[in-house]
């Protein structure tokens, strides 16, 4: 007889055959199954076309050789082929990652490559290039106590009244004993998350009660010569470069056949958020400094 899971992400409870350690357990009728079977080799008349990867607007087919086969389809169904031990966590990675990436995309949610946090109760996203500090900065956040909504993969979904909210998802931090020792957080350990790494998880539910927050602003990290951190508003047509440069997977859309969907999300984004760069000292720099430096500019 099957055994199954019960787990929440991204305001969706997930049924799986698979255990996912980094999820949150949770009970009730589900809205995304995952299972064991069969996937196949392509797909019949794919859009999107990629090395490992073959898109329709209602499937996605992910092949890694010696990992695992996924197939996503019509948003609420994930079906996983083994082609290595079930506790690989490679399965995991790619699982929690791109397909799940496709799983949202597929459900029409808009989903960016940032963390994601709430500062004054303000929805707050940073966003930018690989290499950037984005994990450093999100660790430096949760040191100083505000809840980080999620690490990497940050869902935009429009609410009541075409309010953009992001939606609680799982966040899982490599940490320190600082932030370990933190009174108030739930931390548990994830042994190999990643190949050979070991992975601290933050329970989000000690940290953030709500399952979504409004997004008040989007922030882009990036680098400038200068000893300063300086925060530079970026207006019209360049918000709208900077979500579509920062969406999670921007290669998927086309073979889902929703980049007309995305192009509408988008402008209902930059309608209605605050959007920044802040440019810090290039080569180590001091995330206290930089979260300073967005904590007086939000209290303004």
């Amino acid at each position: 007889m099957k055994e199954w899971y019960t787990y929440k992400a991204y305001n969706l409870l997930f049924s799986s055959e698979l255990k996912f350690p980094e999820l949150a357990e949770a009970s009730g009728e589900p809205d995304v199954l995952v299972t064991l079977g069969t996937v196949p080799k392509t797909l019949a008349h794919p859009i999107g076309i990629g090395a490992h990867f073959q898109a329709t607007p209602q499937e996605f087919l992910l092949r890694l050789d010696k990992v695992a086969g996924f197939l996503v389809t019509g948003g609420n169904r994930i079906i996983v082929e083994l082609w290595c031990e079930v506790n690989d966590p490679d399965v995991r990675l790619f699982l929690l990652g791109t397909v799940f990436g496709a799983l949202l995309h597929q459900r029409g949610a808009l989903i960016l490559h940032g963390f994601s946090t709430a500062i004054h109760e303000q929805g707050v996203l940073f966003t930018g290039p690989p290499e950037i500090g984005k994990s450093d900065l999100a660790k430096a956040f949760c040191r100083k106590g505000y809840p980080i909504l999620t690490e990497e993969v940050s869902m935009i979904h429009i609410g009541d009244g075409g309010t953009p909210c992001i939606a609680q998802g799982f966040p899982n931090l490599r940490i320190g004993q600082d932030i370990e020792s933190t009174p108030g957080f739930n931390v548990q350990t994830i042994s190999h998350i990643i190949k050979n790494q070991e992975k601290k998880r933050i329970c989000a539910e000690a940290q953030f009660k709500n399952p979504e927050v409004r997004l008040d602003r989007v922030y882009v990290l990036g680098t400038h010569e200068s000893q300063t951190i300086e925060i530079r508003p970026i207006r019209n047509l360049n918000k709208l470069g900077t979500l579509m440069n920062n969406t999670y997977r921007y290669r998927l859309l086309k073979g889902q056949g929703i980049r007309p969907q995305h192009f509408k999300q988008c402008v209902l984004v930059a309608n209605q958020v605050s959007f920044f760069n802040i440019l810090r000292p290039m080569g180590t720099f001091s995330t206290d400094r930089l979260i300073a430096a967005v904590e007086e500019q939000i209290s303004i």
